[in-house]
C-alpha cells in the first residue's frame, strides 16, 4: 500500500507540484554527506550509522505525512464535487467557491464522469471552467455567469440557463428541452447539438454559430442575432420571431445597478 502510495505522489493528481520534496531530498543529501564525511573522518562508524538512520527515518516521516495530506486533498476534492450537484443553492455554491480558492476549478474536465443531475448553481460564477463529461441533467444555472467556459460532450436535457451569462462559452451537449431564455450567449459555439424544443426567447445570439446540430421546434421569439450568427441552414431565424440587430449590445448585470 505503501509503495503504491510512494509511486502515486509524482502523479499529476496527487502531486502537482515536485518542488517541497526536491528542497527537502537536496537539503537531506547534503546533510547525508556532511554527517558521513565529519564521522569518517573522525573514525567514529557507529554515531555516523546511527545519523544516516535517524535521517531516514525523519524523511520516511515527511513522506508519509505529504501522501496522507495529498490524500485528504484529493478526498476533499471528490466531496466537493459531489456537493456541487446539490438541489441545496447554498451548499452548492459554497463548494464551488472552495474548489475555486484550491485552483481545482482550472482542471481540464474536472467534472468528467460526476453525477450533477439537478445540480442548484443558480447565480454561480464559474467563469471559464470545463464542465465537459459532466451529468447536468436538470440542472439550475439561471443568472449564473458561465463565459468562457465548456461544456463539451454533456447530457443537458431540460438544463436552464435562463438570464445567464454565456458569452464565448462552448457546447457540444444533448440540448432537448434546455432553456435559455433572455440569456447572453455572444460568440458562444453550438458544435454537433441536440436542439430540440430548446428555448432561446429573448437571447441575444449575436456572433453565436451554431454547426453541425439538429433542430427541431427551436423557439426564438424576441431573440436577437446579427451578420456574424450562423444559424443552421433548416433554421430561419425571422420566421421565428427573432430580430436582426447588428449593433453589438454590451451585457448589462442589472442586479449590481
Amino acid at each position: 500500500m505503501i509503495n503504491n502510495d510512494i509511486k502515486n505522489i509524482f502523479t499529476k493528481e496527487l502531486m502537482p507540484d515536485l518542488e517541497p520534496i526536491l528542497q527537502y531530498i537536496f537539503i537531506a543529501l547534503i546533510f547525508i554527506f556532511l554527517t558521513s564525511s565529519y564521522f569518517a573522518y573522525h573514525g567514529s562508524q557507529l554515531a555516523q550509522g546511527i545519523a544516516i538512520e535517524s535521517l531516514s527515518l525523519t524523511f520516511t516521516i515527511f513522506i508519509i505525512d505529504y501522501i496522507n495530506e495529498q490524500r485528504a486533498r484529493k478526498e476533499l476534492k471528490s466531496r466537493l464535487i459531489r456537493q456541487i450537484g446539490s438541489s441545496d443553492n447554498g451548499l452548492a455554491l459554497n463548494a464551488l467557491a472552495e474548489l475555486k480558492a484550491n485552483n481545482w476549478l482550472e482542471q481540464d474536465c474536472i467534472f468528467k464522469d460526476a453525477w450533477l443531475r439537478k445540480a442548484n448553481l443558480q447565480d454561480a460564477v464559474a467563469w471559464g471552467v470545463d464542465f465537459s463529461g459532466g451529468q447536468l441533467e436538470e440542472a439550475n444555472f439561471i443568472k449564473a455567469n458561465l463565459t468562457n467556459s465548456k461544456f463539451i460532450v454533456v447530457d443537458l436535457r431540460l438544463a436552464i440557463f435562463d438570464e445567464a451569462k454565456l458569452i464565448g462559452t462552448q457546447f457540444k451537449a444533448d440540448l432537448i428541452k434546455a432553456s435559455f431564455k433572455n440569456a447572453h450567449l455572444q460568440h458562444s459555439i453550438f458544435d454537433s447539438c441536440t436542439l430540440y424544443k430548446t428555448n432561446f426567447s429573448g437571447a441575444n445570439l449575436q456572433g453565436a454559430v451554431f454547426k453541425n446540430c439538429k433542430t427541431e421546434n427551436l423557439k426564438l421569439i424576441g431573440a436577437i442575432y446579427n451578420s456574424k450568427t450562423q444559424f443552421p441552414k433548416n433554421v430561419n431565424p425571422e420566421k421565428l420571431g427573432a430580430k436582426f440587430i447588428e449593433k453589438s449590445i454590451p451585457f448589462i448585470d442589472k442586479r449590481y445597478m
